[in-house]
């Protein structure tokens, strides 16, 4: 998607590595369940995370299971 520029690192954010793998499971039309994140210090702000995946899986349904 053009624009994104990746997500901020927060004090307690969303474990990168989990998001990373979601993210191009998602991008690549694997079907993907919902996404559960554990919370770690140093990772990425859930906000934008949630954002992101939204914006993915609105534009055009990529990953959803169904």
């Amino acid at each position: 998607m053009a624009g994104f520029e990746g997500f901020d690192v927060v004090r307690r954010g969303c474990e990168r590595a989990a998001v990373d793998a979601y993210l191009a499971a998602l991008q690549a039309g694997a079907p993907v369940g919902p996404p559960e994140f554990a919370m770690v210090r140093r990772g990425y702000d859930p906000a934008q995370v949630a954002a992101r995946i939204a914006a993915l899986t609105s534009a055009g349904g990529a990953g959803q299971a169904g």
